[in-house]
């Protein structure tokens, strides 16, 4: 008696980890959806928040059914009037081979930590340099992937302040000690100190930064009452410029610090409205545990905090089992078991991912399409998260660490993250150039290592250059200077140089083949954008160009097919809840290309020509077609490599695309572990 037992539906995601971008979750409807969605939606009711969860509620969701009844004064039902029966939504069916999938984000997993394995070092050389003097090579110090446990919140300082071990007290003394001096520093160099921001150290530096962006997130300094042009304003972080000091109290002489934000006091003089804000500085930096880091930071790279302490940590805040059978937590404490051995061995054996690092590379896309018919079989993001979580009521915990995770799981990578294409965008520019008779497959371009047509002259990946080059060999080569006379060539084809006719051109060519508009997917993506200026620079993959994995997924399908541009999709078909077939669902066709045979076989040829100039590609039992790209976006990071193909070379049946981290041959083994798996040759 009193007891009521009802039965309801909640959502299992299986394997979930593997396609929660492609999923999404579900969630109360909201306010604003509520507007939207229609009056057969009530406040407490449960709708798709993200992914086909979202883009297909109104298929999924059903209808309600509905009971008329009379009852008495304590609610009993007396009769019933009428009743109507609700209705179950319909299924949904993906063109995710989910093999294909698993396999896939569980290899990208693997390829990164070969190269966190590859790259990680105990020394402090961060950086290798060419005899020209550009980074050659980013190293991943052993120090910076201590702090990265501490820093994407593996490692919690909260807890390490708990002081509940002995490893947690020693910590946490050596951290107040380090507060204390530092924030001593930062007050006697705001004070008295007066120190141009160039001439500070690369910590001090760090710390005086934080204070600068702090004040502004807080709305203390009003940077929509700064005066840009100020020469206070402009030369404060320069070698011989002004201090933060100076621009402080500049700023508040010039009514750029609102001090209403911290105090209601009104003071009589600058130094007094000063000292106001130094003190309000130490205030909440003392109980921000962001700036905590900083200092965390630092400890580690002197000593004062080891990483044998850090990692023993792992297993005293219960991030890992101590008590399990491949504890290594003994070794640690013993000492006969060092931080660096012990992170290689936790890496390698995945105990620890390249996703709770958070450390460049720790993130990965890749997309594989069916060429004949626009379907998407595999779209993977890593890292991923477990919307199992996020559906229906929220893990509110589980929610908050996601979007505290440095290595932000919730962004679909493969939709949603842009990069500069690189090389992989000279076959479309082949084809432009091509199609515009600003070449023929027969025309040679000399490359001696620079393109001398203008100032400063660029210079091919090969400083020794690639000799004669015609299109085909130019895809193989990679060849720089090819290209270059290409985009220089389609700027001179109206006489004068226009940069802007070219790119409009290369655009034009890059939106016909999927590149550079949204591909239609079922799922929210973001516009990708075609490069508008230096036609010289363009026409190689640099430039401004911005595209994600599906643009370049939908590219790549566009060429292996010989030019039919595909609407992808996710949609295989909808059943009701019986399987009948309520629609058979097909990609739309955006266009068809209308350029000569003879291109497609130039362009085809010559990324034939690129697998063998890999050697994980020419290992594959496979004839098929790829191009590579690397795209430099800053010299102090890795560069972005990335790689796509189509195969059988003769018969498409996937088109693949792969952006990846640090070099072209990661890219290609990464590629051929694709091919090998889908067609069955591992």
């Amino acid at each position: 008696t009193g007891v009521t037992v009802e039965e309801q539906y909640i959502r299992r995601y299986v394997d979930s980890v593997y396609c929660s971008q492609i999923l999404g979750y579900t969630g109360t409807v909201s306010t604003s959806e509520l507007e939207t969605l229609g009056d057969k939606y009530d406040s407490n009711d449960t709708v798709g928040k993200s992914g086909i969860e979202k883009s297909m509620e109104s298929v999924l969701s059903g209808t309600k059914g509905e009971r008329q009844v009379y009852v008495d004064t304590v609610g009993r039902i007396t009769e019933v009037l009428g009743e109507t029966d609700p209705e179950t939504g319909n299924d949904v069916y993906l063109t995710i081979d989910i093999n294909l999938q698993k396999n896939l984000y569980n290899a990208i997993e693997d390829r990164l930590v070969q190269i966190l394995l590859t790259y990680m070092t105990s020394g402090d050389t961060k950086y290798s340099y060419t005899s020209n003097g550009s980074v050659d090579t980013v190293y991943i110090l052993a120090k910076e992937v201590y702090f990265a446990l501490i820093d994407n919140n593996i490692v919690s300082i909260k807890h390490i302040a708990e002081q509940s071990t002995d490893t947690e007290a020693q910590v946490y003394s050596a951290f107040l000690s380090k507060q204390d001096s530092t924030m001593d520093w930062i007050r006697s160099e705001l004070a008295d100190g007066d120190t141009p921001y160039g001439k500070l150290s690369e910590e001090q530096q760090l710390y005086i930064w934080y204070v600068y962006t702090s004040l502004k997130d807080r709305g203390v300094f009003n940077t929509s009452n700064v005066d840009t042009t100020d020469d206070v304003y402009k030369d404060w972080t320069q070698a011989d410029g002004t201090s933060l000091k100076e621009l402080l109290t500049h700023g508040i002489a010039k009514n750029w610090i609102n001090l209403n934000v911290f105090s209601t006091e009104q003071y009589t003089s600058l130094q007094e409205s000063y000292d106001a804000l130094l003190d309000y500085i130490d205030g909440y930096l003392r109980e921000d545990t962001s700036f905590y880091k900083k200092m965390y930071k630092y400890m580690i790279n002197s000593g004062s905090i080891s990483g044998r302490q850090v990692c023993m940590l792992l297993y005293e805040q219960g991030v890992l089992d101590m008590n399990s059978e491949n504890s290594r937590y003994s070794a640690l404490a013993a000492g006969s078991l060092g931080a660096y051995d012990f992170m290689t061995y936790a890496i390698s054996n995945k105990i620890i991912t390249p996703a709770q690092l958070a450390l460049e590379p720790c993130s990965a896309s890749a997309v594989v399409t069916n060429p004949k018919n626009g379907d998407i079989i595999a779209m993977v993001s890593y890292p991923s998260y477990d919307n199992n979580k996020l559906s229906g009521s929220v893990d509110a915990k589980y929610f908050n660490s996601l979007i505290n995770d440095k290595a932000s799981p919730m962004l679909n990578r493969a939709t949603q993250s842009f990069t500069a294409p690189g090389s992989t965008y000279k076959p479309c520019t082949t084809i432009a150039g091509m199609d515009t008779g600003i070449i023929s497959s027969g025309t040679t371009f000399y490359c001696s290592g620079s393109f001398d047509k203008v100032t400063p002259s660029p210079k091919c990946w090969r400083l020794s250059g690639h000799g004669g080059e015609v299109a085909a060999t130019a895809i193989r080569d990679s060849c720089n200077v090819f290209f270059y006379n290409v985009g220089y060539n389609l700027a001179l084809s109206n006489g004068l140089f226009d940069n802007t006719y070219a790119t409009s051109v290369m655009q034009k060519y890059a939106e016909e083949l999927g590149l550079a508009t949204m591909s239609g997917i079922e799922i929210a993506e973001k516009a990708p954008s075609a490069s508008n200026i230096d036609a010289v620079y363009s026409a190689i993959g640099q430039g401004n160009h911005a595209y994600s994995t599906l643009n370049l997924a939908r590219y790549v399908t566009t060429v292996a097919n010989s030019g039919t541009c595909y609407n992808l999709t996710l949609i295989d078909k909808i059943t009701d809840n019986n399987g009948n077939l309520i629609r058979d669902n097909s990609a739309d066709v955006a266009n068809v290309m209308n350029i000569s045979q003879s291109i497609w076989d130039t362009v085809h040829y010559g990324m034939n020509l690129v697998v063998n100039t890999y050697s994980a590609l020419s290992k594959v039992n496979l004839n098929f077609a790829a191009k590579s790209g690397t795209a430099q976006e800053n010299k102090k990071e890795p560069d972005h490599a990335m790689m796509i193909s189509y195969a059988p070379y003769d018969n498409p049946q996937i088109a693949v695309s792969i952006p990846h981290g640090y070099s072209g041959s990661q890219a290609s083994e990464l590629t051929a572990k694709v091919l090998n798996l889908y067609f069955g040759l591992e």
